[in-house]
Parts: C-alpha cells; structure tokens; sequence
C-alpha cells in the first residue's frame, strides 16, 4: 500500500515500521453517517489548525468514534492527505524474551522517525489515527513521551494524530499529563438519540438489503428494546448488533430454505 501512495521516486523498503504497524483507513462499507455533522466538522477543522492540529475523541464505547473518522476521510476535501490506522495492539506485542512495553516504545520511536522523513520525502500529509490510545500510556509511558515531538508540532510537520477513548479511560490516562492533553483538540461523542438511531439501522440495512426490507417500525422496536436490556451499553451499537443478526438469519433462511 506504501508504494501506491508514494512517488515512485521513494525507497519503500526505508519504511519497514510504517509498513509493519499503519495501514490505510478505509470505511468498511459506504453507509451513511448519522447524527454527526458537527462532530464532524469540529474535527475537520482541528487538523486543519496552523499549529496544535491533533484531536482526541472522546465518548462511551459504541457512540461511534471509529465511524466518525471514516466519516472525516470520506468529506474531507484536503487534497494529498491520507489516513492510517495504528495498529497498537501490535506494536506492543512482545516477541522473544523483550518485554512488551520495551519493543512498543522502541517501534513507537522508529515510526515517528519514519513518518516524518515519509512526509517530507513524498509532500503527503499523514493522519494517524489511534483507537483506544490510552494503551500506549498504560502498556508504555516512554512510547507516548515518543509521540510528543509529532503532537507539539503537527501543523509544521504535516503528521497529525487522532486519539479515541472513553472518558473514564482518558480521565485515568491522558488528563494527568498536562503537557499531553494541551496538544489535543477535545471533541466529545454523546450517544446517539433515539431516532439519530434508527436512521443509523436504517443505513446499516439498506447497505446489505432491498428497500422494501427497511421495516422503520421494526427498527423502533429493537432500539426500544436494546435500550431496556442494555442500559449500560451505548447506541448505536447495542442495536447494530441485533440488527446484524437479523440480517444474517434473513440471508441464511432465504438462500437455504426458500
């Protein structure tokens, strides 16, 4: 993927970490996003900031962080500025006898180097996205110290991060460190309202089935339900869960026993 990107110019074998540990954010599925505008436009415009140009997400799981960035990459109008996903879980699994927290903050290193000499090697702005970012701070406070030089200077190298994470994990994790905090535009997810819902279910349905399975009436009844059952969950995807298995049985009986 890294050449694809690239001038044909470029060295691809000089990025082994870039290669290793990012691959391109691409949405799953065109499905329509719901409820989000002005998230969206809040984080638009915080990579687009002349300096301090990151942003943390922050909301209960579910609400839909991760849907949201998918979101920002299909509207933003930025020409040559690409999204990745860094693949933290991998970066701090642990091989042979080194411990794990040693080998994350030793890639963590090699990758910030790496992006930046990528940037300014190919002119291509980088957005790096980081789910559940307060794993660096709890498996390797040296790989987020790595981080730092990036944040603080996001708008001038062309290398911005996108953090998400729940509040209580960012409360525990990143507010403690005021020097990390500051660097971050905070952009807060509430849960989706109840019809804000539906319209999601809807979208989900319509990306796998035919108009006339869209049952609106059915769709209230599963939110209504979900938010019953489980009420320490968070909307959408308490429902997109149910919704995805109502589709799985519809395709399974339809195909086998028709």
């Amino acid at each position: 993927w890294l050449l694809s990107l690239a001038s044909k110019k470029v060295k691809v074998a000089k990025y082994p970490t870039m290669e290793a540990y990012l691959r391109p954010l691409k949405h799953p599925e065109k499905r329509k996003m719901v409820g989000r505008t002005e998230e969206v436009k809040l984080l638009l415009s915080a990579l687009n900031r002349p300096m301090i140009s990151n942003a943390m997400l922050l909301g209960p799981a579910g609400s839909g962080k991760t849907t949201l960035v998918y979101g920002a990459e299909d509207l933003d109008p930025t020409p040559n500025r690409h999204y990745f996903e860094v693949r933290l879980p991998l970066m701090a699994s642990a091989q042979g006898h080194t411990d794990g927290a040693v080998q994350m903050a030793s890639r963590m290193t090699k990758l910030v180097d790496e992006v930046i000499r990528y940037q300014q090697e190919t002119g291509q702005e980088l957005i790096l996205f980081m789910d559940e970012i307060h794993q660096i701070v709890k498996i390797s406070p040296a790989a987020m110290e790595s981080i730092k030089p990036i944040l603080a200077n996001s708008g001038a190298w062309h290398v911005k991060i996108i953090g998400a994470t729940t509040y209580t994990e960012y409360n525990e994790y990143i507010k403690p460190n005021e020097a990390l905090t500051e660097r971050f535009v905070r952009i807060s997810l509430p849960e989706l309202t109840f019809d804000e819902t539906v319209e999601a279910l809807k979208g989900e349905v319509l990306t796998y089935m035919p108009n006339e399975f869209v049952d609106e009436q059915l769709l209230r009844r599963v939110v209504t339900a979900t938010n019953q059952a489980l009420p320490a969950e968070s909307q959408p995807r308490k429902s997109l869960k149910i919704v995805d298995a109502m589709i799985g049985w519809h395709k399974t009986f339809k195909s086998t026993f028709d």
